[in-house]
């Protein structure tokens, strides 16, 4: 869901009793212990997750939730822990602070807006933002 400040993503999580991931489990689900670079190995191309010139019908926006499931002329690719979508597609807000100073919470995952070959894309990749951005690139997970 794209458009959503941190605070928005935190009440709907807190709403229907889940909540946001922080770091440690958002990597947990993106990689498991496996230490790949994405969440199905080391290398990435069009064929496994929207990015910028991933030339998927969606380049410029969101794909629809799992659409990377090898049912679309393209690779399944979930997350070890079955998870799909958390490479690419949208940054997705997490609990954590930037650091102990920062007003920014972390994103985790890269979005469409992001080059395949930037490392942004990568399952140990973080950024941040203020918890109140709205944008077409960012949005949330929730987990229970």
């Amino acid at each position: 869901v794209p458009f959503v400040t941190w605070f928005g993503a935190n009440a709907y999580a807190d709403k229907y009793g889940y909540s946001l991931p922080n770091e440690m489990e958002w990597e947990k689900v993106a990689r498991g212990n496996t230490g790949y670079l994405y969440p199905w190995g080391n290398s990435i191309n069009g064929s496994d997750a929207n990015f910028w010139n991933s030339n998927d019908p969606w380049e410029r926006g969101t794909t629809p939730i799992g659409y990377y499931n090898g049912q679309n002329g393209n690779n399944d690719r979930p997350s070890p822990s079955g998870a799909y979508d958390i490479t690419g597609n949208i940054w997705e807000w997490s609990q954590d602070f930037w650091d102990q100073k920062s007003k920014s919470h972390v994103l985790r995952g890269g979005g469409w807006n992001i080059n395949g070959t930037n490392y942004y894309l990568r399952s140990y990749t973080r950024d941040l933002a203020l918890p109140t951005i709205q944008t077409h690139y960012i949005g949330f997970r929730c987990i229970k």
